[in-house]
């Protein structure tokens, strides 16, 4: 991400990012934020509206308001437990470390929202936008036509059918290629049933260690493990070597 390196200041034995911080000043964040539209090209896209979807983008939400006072932000939002199963089934690779340990995952959850909360009140009046998927899923044109209003766009029928776009360099490519429905945004809730449907994850999903064993008991004694294992590889459905992930206990990577 531009955003990262734009918010760093280099000093020696120290976080540039708290570096950053620390010495945080009107002319330094102007410079900071030069550089990120220098970074992503800006100047070659006159009057156009640029976006930034990087998920990391949240370990520096309570600087962007002050980076970006004429920016409008969003915050997508969907429950713990469906962000953290959609994180543990996905390979991130490199630098998400995180994403293979259920507890890790859900402190990552928990740690974006105190930050989120601190940009919020940051943030002009009407700047920060709360989004949540299963709204944006159930009435896309409901969410969607004000957020493109306040940025001086109108509306587009081509909003309703994202499916129809060319290429999508995300994880999330085989879901977007399904269309938007309310289905979409509740996939992940066919994994809370356990043992046949007699137990729930829901009832334990404070613990990351119960919710590891429980998803370990679910992928060994349900029939999706198997289909998922025969069915044409789909890059964004993980269900095989869920348990041997579901074990795994590496430790969270922090800050990038």
């Amino acid at each position: 991400t531009a955003l990262a390196p734009a918010l760093a200041l280099e000093r020696p034995g120290q976080n540039p990012h708290l570096a950053f911080l620390a010495e945080a000043s009107r002319q330094r964040f102007a410079s900071a934020r030069t550089n990120y539209l220098n970074a992503i090209g800006a100047a070659r896209h006159p009057g156009q509206v640029l976006i930034d979807k990087m998920p990391e983008n949240w370990w520096f939400a309570p600087m962007i308001p002050r980076l970006f006072p004429d920016a409008l932000i969003l915050h997508m939002r969907r429950p713990r437990l469906a962000t953290a199963w959609s994180c543990f089934r996905n390979d991130f690779s490199v630098g998400h470390g995180y994403a293979t340990d259920f507890a890790n995952i859900l402190a990552q959850y928990d740690l974006h929202l105190r930050l989120a909360t601190q940009g919020r009140r940051r943030a002009a009046p009407g700047q920060w936008q709360e989004i949540s998927l299963d709204d944006l899923t159930a009435k896309p044109r409901h969410v969607l036509e004000p957020l493109l209003a306040a940025l001086g766009l109108e509306w587009d029928e081509a909003c309703l059918a994202p499916e129809a776009g060319g290429d999508m360099p995300t994880l999330s490519k085989w879901q977007i290629r399904q269309g938007i429905s309310p289905g979409l945004a509740k996939g992940w809730m066919r994994y809370l049933k356990l043992d046949q449907g007699k137990r729930r994850v829901a009832a334990i999903h404070h613990s990351g260690r119960a919710l590891r064993r429980a998803f370990a008991s679910f992928s060994a004694s349900s029939r999706v493990s198997k289909r998922a294992k025969q069915v044409a590889p789909d890059p964004d459905i993980r269900a095989k070597g869920a348990e041997e992930r579901l074990s795994s206990t590496s430790a969270m990577t922090g800050a990038p």
